[in-house]
This record gives structure tokens, C-alpha cells and sequence, in this order.
């Protein structure tokens, strides 16, 4: 499985995501910041698009870059999955995927959480994920993200 996680910019405020990734098997989108680990304010300006694709090739075609828009776009090809991420919708797009893998090169880690029922859950999610932003921010070659809110998504 393919995964893809693209960021965009739009010089002007957008109420809804203004990309889809068509052919995508599941995707989802959050209002989302500027490569930092802060929770970001939904002002319709940053976007984040994760999605799975069985071919290579379509994943590789992200949105055009136009006037007004600025994108950023990740080709990943999955190595290992666990716990149970549950993308909008229902869709489980990680399931089939193993459990542990291996690579070479570079890697990149997303991490799904849900908003809790438990407020205490949540807080402690958010404690946890600031405190390792600034420990990633400040490693060579690392780089972290907080995505927010899922706005839209498609199975």
C-alpha cells in the first residue's frame, strides 16, 4: 500500500479542503499549521490530506501547483502498521498491512488519535505530543506536524 500526506497553502481562507486526491483507495483531511507542533487554528489557510492508494503511479500525481495554492506532497510506502487507526467513514485502510517491517533510508511516522471521551486522555495525548514536538524539532533531519479536526474524507 501507498500512503500519501500532502500539505497545502491557500493564500486565501477556504471553508473546505481545495484538494481531493481522486482514485485515492481512503483518504481524510484536517485544517492543519505550518510544519510546527502546536494545534493549529482552523483558519483555512493549511490543509492536510492523508491517503492510500493501491498504485504507485496515481499516488504519485498530487495537485497541481496554481495561483493561490502552495503544495507540499509525500510519496510512503508502508512498512509496518499497529494499533487500530479508523480513518472517517469507517475506513481501515491499514488493517492488511503487517504488524513489523523494515527500511532503508529514511522514514516517517504518522500517528492517528482520536478525540477521547475522556478529557484526561486527551489532555495527556496533547502533553505527550507537545513535549516530543520539541524534542524532534530540534534533531537533525526530523521534522513534525499536528493535523487537527477531520474535516472531509472519502472511502
Amino acid at each position: 500500500m501507498i500512503v500519501t500526506w500532502t500539505t497545502l497553502r491557500a493564500r486565501e481562507p477556504a471553508r473546505t479542503v481545495p484538494w481531493e486526491p481522486r482514485g485515492a483507495r481512503a483518504w481524510q483531511a484536517g485544517s492543519s499549521g505550518a510544519g510546527r507542533l502546536d494545534a493549529p487554528l482552523p483558519d483555512g489557510r493549511w490543509w492536510s490530506v492523508l491517503a492510500t492508494w493501491d498504485d504507485r503511479s496515481e499516488a504519485e500525481v498530487g495537485p497541481a501547483p496554481h495561483d493561490g495554492l502552495d503544495v507540499w506532497h509525500v510519496v510512503l510506502e508502508t512498512a509496518s502498521s499497529s494499533g487500530d487507526a479508523v480513518l472517517a467513514g469507517g475506513a481501515r485502510p491499514f488493517d492488511d498491512v503487517p504488524r513489523t517491517g523494515s527500511v532503508d533510508g529514511a522514514v516517517a511516522v504518522v500517528t492517528f488519535a482520536g478525540a477521547a471521551l475522556d478529557g484526561g486522555k486527551e489532555r495527556e495525548f496533547f502533553r505527550r505530543s507537545m513535549a516530543l514536538g520539541r524534542d524532534v524539532a530540534t534533531a537533525p533531519g526530523m521534522v513534525t506536524a499536528l493535523l487537527q479536526a477531520q474535516t472531509t474524507a472519502r472511502c
